[in-house]
């Protein structure tokens, strides 16, 4: 603290305080030195004398704060003053009370900008900032660590799809689902105000480990089933009917297994297994409900059959029940499609002509 003005600039940071801190009477909350000063000078009259000689309106010493510090700590408030002020007097130490319902990431960026406010060298410093820069930290290598096990997963996967099947792009088509149901749980912990820590993200990655391999069998079944056939639709249903039953059972008894955690005492083992057994189920459902349509979206381009995808399919159903209704339309003109067609056509008016060679010249076939 080299100057005396920098009390003043500290009672100026307390003015017009942020929605995250207490405030009275329009001002923020604080605890400082200036609390040991007016605390001391309300029992001895001397040094009240002296604060009010050094000071402007506001009662904040702006001179002789050598002199003030000095008698604060020959005097009863010695342990309260060190709270606060350093040893040298060049550096002080203010706290403000914040909102109990306020999230520690409003907080922490609160205190940074108070801090700037500041018109000396300020730092945001605390608990809740100082955990918040942590998880901050924790964040961004979580991602960080995220993105390098997916990229390294596609490399893998292009890597052994081209090696066992001849189809690298098969590869990346699996990890679709993948990324889908990390998306999915992300945004389930942020609804469910679960925070993204060291667990969470390990959490995270059980998720895309699980992922891969249900997609891999998933994704292996149905290349197989579709060489084989050479149907798209009968791939797709053969492989949820044989390989999505195996993994039906896998699932349920991986996700009960870890969600018995949920009925641990301790609270962190309990998020961690619901969090465990939502990431088994969504990698599940994601290998099931996403990767098929994918596989088909996958063939239509690898093949240039836009006909498989949706629209395409659209377009051949229409194309289909309009030729369907033209051929009709044909019968009826021709006078084939009449009732009494349609009776003749029936099982107990039907014949056919067959030659006999034992009938007579006069009658060369039977009727039957």
């Amino acid at each position: 603290m080299p100057s005396g003005a920098h009390l003043r600039s500290l009672a100026r940071a307390e003015c017009a305080p942020p929605d995250t801190f207490v405030t009275v009477d329009g001002r923020a909350s604080t605890d400082s030195v200036q609390g040991a000063i007016d605390a001391y000078a309300s029992e001895d009259p001397e040094f009240e004398q002296l604060v009010e000689e050094s000071s402007l309106d506001d009662g904040r010493p702006n001179r002789n704060l050598d002199r003030i510090y000095a008698e604060l700590r020959d005097s009863p408030y010695d342990g309260f003053t060190g709270e606060y002020l350093a040893d040298d007097d060049r550096s002080t130490r203010i706290v403000y009370a914040v909102e109990s319902d306020a999230s520690d990431a409003e907080i922490a960026a609160d205190a940074r900008r108070v801090a700037d406010r500041y018109r000396g060298d300020a730092i945001a410093t605390g608990q809740i900032v100082v955990f918040q820069a942590v998880a901050d930290t924790i964040f961004d290598s979580a991602i960080v660590s995220l993105a390098a096990a997916l990229g390294l997963s596609a490399v893998f996967l292009v890597i052994l799809f081209w090696l066992l099947l001849g189809s690298p792009t098969l590869g990346l088509v699996t990890l679709v689902p993948v990324t889908v149901a990390v998306a999915t749980l992300t945004a389930t912990m942020r609804l469910g105000g679960i925070p993204f820590n060291a667990i969470t993200a390990t959490i995270l990655a059980i998720t895309i480990g699980l992922g891969v391999d249900y997609t891999v069998h998933v994704a292996h079944r149905f290349h197989d089933e579709y060489a084989r056939g050479g149907d798209v639709d009968a791939a797709v249903i053969t492989t949820l009917r044989g390989t999505g039953g195996a993994l039906t059972g896998t699932w349920a008894t991986t996700a009960l297994g870890t969600g018995v955690l949920v009925l641990a005492i301790t609270p962190v083992l309990g998020q961690f297994g619901l969090l465990t057994a939502a990431s088994i189920t969504l990698a599940y459902f994601a290998s099931l409900i996403v990767l098929p349509p994918a596989l088909v979206v996958w063939v239509a381009v690898v093949e240039r059959r836009p006909g498989l995808l949706f629209v395409g399919r659209l377009f051949d159903a229409a194309g289909a029940i309009d030729g369907e209704s033209d051929t009709t339309d044909r019968a009826r003109t021709d006078g084939g499609a009449s009732a009494g067609g349609a009776a003749a056509d029936s099982p107990a008016e039907a014949f056919e002509w067959q030659t006999d060679p034992r009938a007579s010249d006069d009658d060369p076939s039977q009727k039957r």
